[in-house]
This record gives C-alpha cells, structure tokens and sequence, in this order.
C-alpha cells in the first residue's frame, strides 16, 4: 500500500537518415511486418525470471536491479509486472518472481513491484510507454535497455524515448504545496545515536553523509496562495540569507544561485520540479495514496489506456476494447539474438 503515480513516454521508431540508408523502421514494422510489441514481448520472454533463468536489469547510476516476474498482453498492449529492488538482492528478487519465497510480507520484501505497459494502436505512427512509479520506484530502465538492444540488433536504427509533457495551463491551473532548498551541496557529516535513542549506547552510534535540504511547506497542511506561486516563480530572488542548523550546518548562501525546487498539484496530479524550468513537467498522474492498495496489472493498464486515448486520439481512432481482449499483433516466430552483455545501464564516465 502507498502512494503510485504514472508517467508517459512516446516511441519513434524510424531508420537514421543519410544517403546510402536504404532501412525503413516503424513502430508497425521493424522487420517483416512484426511491429514493436512483438519485439518487447520476446525481449521480456528473454529476461523474465525462471528457476533456469537468473537474468537481471542493472542500473549502475542508481544502483538498483530489476526482474520481469509476469508478462501480459491485450489487444494492442504488452504488460509486464516487474520486481524492483537494490543491488546485493539478485537471488531474493529472482525467487519472489518464481514463487520460491511464497510468504513474504509485501511491507518487507526485498523488491517492489512496478508495471510497465506498452500501446501501439493500429494507425497510430508512434507507440507509447506507461510507467507506474510506486514512491520513487519505477521500472523505465527496463525500457531503456530493451531499445538499446533493438538499436543493437537493426542497423541505422533510431528509437527515441521521450516524456510527454504537460500543457502550459496544467501549471497555470495548479497549487503550490511546498518549496525546497538544498541547504549544502556536498554531504555533511551527521552524528547518529543508537536505535533506542540515547547517546550512551555506542552500538548503532557513528556518523553519516547527509545532503540537507530546507523544506517549507505552508501552515495547517494547506496551500500557498496563487499570488504567492506567481511572484516565486517570477520574480528573480537577489538577496542572500542564513540559515543556521545547531551542531550540523551553519552557512550563508545566495538564494539567486540556489535551484530552489518546487511541487505543485491540480486535482489528482503531482509534480516537482526546478523553478525556471516549470514550463514543461512530465505527466505524473497520482494512482493511489497512502493507505491504499496499489493498482493490480490489470487495473493500471485500464487506468492508463483511458489516459493514453487522450494522447492518441487526434491522430488515430480507437475502437472500443483496444487495449483489452486477445491481442492483436503477430508473435516473433523466432528469438532475436538478445545479449547478456547489454543488460545493463552503466555510470556515464566523467
């Protein structure tokens, strides 16, 4: 239980332009009429979790590991349930994913569920990506790599990934919740005491790197004032101030220089941002909140179908059920030569 949201992604699929190119990609047809949906479908078959399969997701950035527990697919759809969790905890995902740990406590678990839900209705020139954030979790990595390894699979291939936006009346209509400012910059140290609290228990006592942020929020839980919203985000700010943290911080810095960052929510929207970059959030539409139940993956593919409709309909008419009932795109009557080699997302070098 707890608090989800879902964010969208657009997919081009087309060949890279030049003179001696002669490939012609689409989101419909990569090659030989089998569209995009059947390739993600095949690339989850190859990493889903299995007692002979011990595949993994990697980000190295983040640190974190993903298994594809389930795959499903409707109409124009392919839905996968994917296990998220930190690096160390290979073993425990693989065997939530197969059902080897039957009684774990969701509460407790090593991984977390996310869903990650791929459209591609028939007429439309781009497919669309569906990602379901549960807290900060979420599952695009395991999008990111399969396009790596389709641009490395077809030569001349180009598969953007893009984040559809907001429209500029979303922000205009929206309330400011709070605003936060990264208090220092690099990590401070942080004196812990043990777990029960006191200081004289030197079991659990030690210092910590923290990264402190100031967060204001206004009183009794409400919202600040549409011209207060206004005049932060326009306004230039030139005046410096202090803040003083006893034992842990005590610093001087511009707020003029200082990315102050704000969040903001219209109805069952949430989104936090940089001020001076507010002019094109990513959609995060909220699911669920805390308390309640987190979407099953049936559940969120119809929550985010009726979503993607409205992303599609100016250029496709949808029939009723597209995204329900058998589905409706061929299945790859081969395997791609997936690699083990390209599973991960590395660390950009400096």
């Amino acid at each position: 239980m707890g608090r989800s949201s879902v964010a969208y992604y657009s997919l081009d699929i087309h060949a890279r332009s030049g003179k001696n190119i002669t490939e012609s990609y689409s989101v419909h047809d990569i090659e030989n009429g089998y569209g995009v949906l059947a390739y993600f479908k095949s690339f989850l078959s190859f990493v889903e979790a299995s007692v002979n399969t011990k595949r993994t997701i990697k980000d190295e950035h983040r640190q974190r590991i993903y298994v594809v527990k389930e795959i499903n697919s409707w109409g124009c759809v392919v839905a996968a349930t994917i296990l998220c969790g930190t690096y160390g905890d290979e073993i425990k995902l693989i065997n939530m994913a197969t059902g080897e740990d039957r009684d774990v406590d969701p509460e407790e678990a090593a991984g977390r569920e996310c869903s990650l839900v791929l459209a591609c209705p028939k007429g439309s020139k781009v497919a669309e990506f569906a990602v379901e954030y549960r807290d900060s979790d979420n599952c695009t990595p395991v999008a990111v790599v399969f396009l790596k390894q389709l641009r490395a699979l077809f030569n001349n291939l180009q598969a953007p990934l893009k984040p559809i936006l907001e429209p500029q009346t979303w922000l205009d209509n929206s309330e400011l919740e709070q605003f936060s400012i990264p208090v220092q910059t690099v990590p401070c140290k942080v004196q812990l005491s043990g777990m029960d609290g006191s200081e004289d228990d030197d079991e659990g006592n030690g210092e910590a790197d923290a990264n402190l942020r100031l967060v204001l929020t206004p009183k009794e839980g409400k919202v600040f004032s549409k011209i207060f919203k206004n005049l932060l985000f326009k306004l230039k700010l030139k005046q410096s101030a202090t803040l003083s943290l006893p034992d842990i911080v005590d610093q001087e810095f511009n707020i003029a220089d200082t990315p102050i960052q704000a969040t903001v929510s219209e109805k069952k929207r949430r989104k936090s941002f940089l001020i001076g970059n507010e002019k094109a959030p990513s959609i995060r539409r909220i699911l669920t909140d805390f308390g309640q139940e987190y979407l099953s993956a049936r559940k969120f593919t119809d929550e985010a179908a009726d979503d993607m409709l409205k992303h599609y309909e100016e250029d496709v008419k949808l029939k009723s059920g597209w995204d329900s009932g058998p589905q409706t795109y061929k299945d790859l009557p081969f395997s791609p030569e997936w690699s083990e080699d390209l599973l991960h997302i590395r660390k950009k070098s400096k």
